[in-house]
């Protein structure tokens, strides 16, 4: 029972996606296209664009270049909206955040509206 529950563990672990935004590790695992489940086993669905904001007197146009990235909305000098035609878009937006031109990217979420 204990190395079922261990190959369990292990196979969620090797599922799960990870990125870090603002020094804290969150971790997605996948479930189906677009479709993850986060720590408190809630889906979450990501939208095909993301945001990123660049460092101050840095250019868009060339993480856009290098990244492979459309500019869908300019919201400010440094902040943007962008989409991507990744099938990763996790490890995109990871990369992208790790870039020394950016001060973060981070995934659109596309959350449903709960009623009670």
């Amino acid at each position: 029972m204990k190395l079922f529950i261990g190959v369990i563990i292990l196979f969620s672990i090797l599922h799960a996606q990870n990125y870090i935004f603002n020094n804290k590790q969150i971790s997605l695992e996948q479930i189906k296209e677009n479709i993850y489940r986060d720590e408190n086993n809630k889906e979450v669905r990501l939208k095909n664009n993301f945001f990123i904001k660049m460092q101050v007197g840095k250019n868009i146009k060339q993480l856009a270049k290098k990244y492979d990235i459309d500019i869908i909305k300019k919201y400010s000098k440094q902040l943007y909206l962008v989409k991507s035609t990744s099938q990763n878009i996790l490890d995109l937006i990871q990369q992208i955040n790790d870039d020394a031109n950016t001060l973060y990217a981070y995934p659109n979420f596309n959350k449903k509206i709960e009623t009670r």
